[in-house]
């Protein structure tokens, strides 16, 4: 999984790199998942950089698995990357009200007293994205790392005036719509 999202990162848009941290054999190919206390993929943009962190893990102890680690993966992250705008793709064929739970806390008030940029896209959503892409091409565009970063900012900055949890699961599928319109008009 980690390597079909990586794959598809490098494909969305004009990255300026996508580091999975997956070991891979002679061939390149994945042997493993990326290591305990690495991020899954680094990304570098020209005007963000961030981190994309996947499971196929979608139980109730999704949020114990993922949601800590990740927000501590985040965090160490920023402390690297402290002149950019840091943000982190969270992909899972499902996710939990729990992670939600716990990562619209971490966007809204925060995590170790800073608030983080935490987008959780389930694989369906991704896919979105990806047909956005699909449409692009069809007209000879592509998407942009701006592009790219508008939707992370329209799904970051929304909880600011939400008051649970459940409003911005809820709002992020509208939201990519949302984006999917304004990208997609000629």
């Amino acid at each position: 999984f980690e390597q079909l999202v990586a794959d598809a990162l490098l494909i969305i848009n004009d990255e300026v790199k996508i580091q999975p941290n997956y070991p891979v054999d002679d061939n390149g190919e994945p042997i493993s998942h990326a290591p305990p206390n690495k991020t899954d993929i680094e990304c570098y943009y020209e005007s963000f950089d961030g981190i994309c962190e996947v499971t196929l893990n979608c139980s109730k102890l999704q949020w114990v698995l993922e949601g800590q680690p990740i927000m501590r993966h985040l965090r160490d992250f920023e402390k690297e990357h402290t002149d950019r705008k840091v943000f982190c793709l969270f992909v899972a064929p499902a996710i939990h009200n729990d992670t939600f739970s716990q990562f619209w806390f971490c966007v809204k008030y925060e995590y170790d007293g800073i608030p983080q940029k935490i987008i959780p896209l389930t694989a369906p959503l991704f896919a979105k994205v990806l047909e956005t892409l699909l449409e692009l091409i069809k007209h000879n565009r592509r998407l942009s790392h701006k592009n790219v970063e508008a939707l992370y900012d329209m799904i970051v900055n929304e909880p600011v005036r939400l008051t649970g949890f459940s409003q911005w699961a809820d709002y992020i599928p509208s939201a990519l719509d949302q984006w999917r319109q304004r990208v997609l008009s000629f």
